[in-house]
């Protein structure tokens, strides 16, 4: 479990400036919620408000999520807090990725509110931003490693971060725009059994491939993260 959790942590993540309020409700596990609400979301708290920072993201940017993986469907003229916002349902054409629902202030294409949904209707975690004073706060986005891309290595899916642990774990970030995964490969130590769980607003899946131990840690279902594994590993023997 604590394991799990240092990756999870290592995700990375967009902060806000200013006194921003954030409410979180986020799924723990397979059975039970959490919710809370924070001010100033990434000036250091428990854990599980660090693993929750990494969830919210500033802004909707259309034109980086792969169109052709969803149905997108807009509502406009609506209010939230004083702002103009639209609603965004984004629901994956197949069920290999998650459901977003958004509202964001058509103004500054910031997200106010978000949802996310797996392939069953489970929610996995949700937040909301509560500007009591109606004025969004500037972004500072969090500085991180490029990588240099070719085709998809997976459908959709896009490395967009990478780099090497201290332990020699390799971590790369993937996006379609919208939905991510990250992948951890690493050295297996002893024998390990196969697991796949719900842990703080992710789904967690581990299988170990020979000598090797893969993590997939993000917002596409298990057997789509089964299939990540396969490929990983097939390439690694060849």
């Amino acid at each position: 479990m604590t394991r799990l959790i240092f990756l999870i942590l290592l995700i990375p993540f967009v902060s806000y400036g200013g006194d921003v309020k954030v409410f979180f409700k986020i799924a723990v596990d397979e059975r039970a919620y959490s919710s809370f609400l924070l001010e100033n979301l990434g000036a250091g708290h428990s854990a599980l408000h660090d693993l929750a920072s990494r969830l919210k993201e500033k802004h909707l940017e259309m034109d980086k999520i792969q169109k052709d993986f969803y149905n997108i469907k807009i509502d406009y003229g609506m209010k939230y807090y004083g702002h103009d916002v639209a609603q965004y349902d984004i629901v994956p054409i197949l069920p290999d990725r998650f459901r977003h629902v958004l509202l964001v202030d058509e103004k500054w294409d910031q997200i106010l509110r978000r949802e996310v949904y797996d392939p069953d209707g489970k929610l996995i975690y949700a937040y909301s931003f509560e500007d009591r004073d109606g004025d969004l706060k500037p972004v500072v986005e969090q500085p991180r490693p490029a990588v240099t891309t070719g085709r998809d290595e997976f459908p959709g899916f896009k490395a967009v971060f990478k780099k090497e642990l201290k332990d020699g774990t390799i971590q790369t970030l993937y996006s379609d725009g919208l939905n991510k995964f990250s992948v951890f490969v690493s050295k297996a130590e002893g024998e390990m059994k196969d697991s796949a769980r719900i842990l703080y607003g992710n789904y967690v899946f581990r299988k170990k491939v020979g000598e090797t131990l893969y993590t997939v840690v993000g917002t596409i279902p298990f057997p789509q993260m089964e299939k990540v594994v396969a490929r990983l590993a097939f390439k690694e023997e060849k």
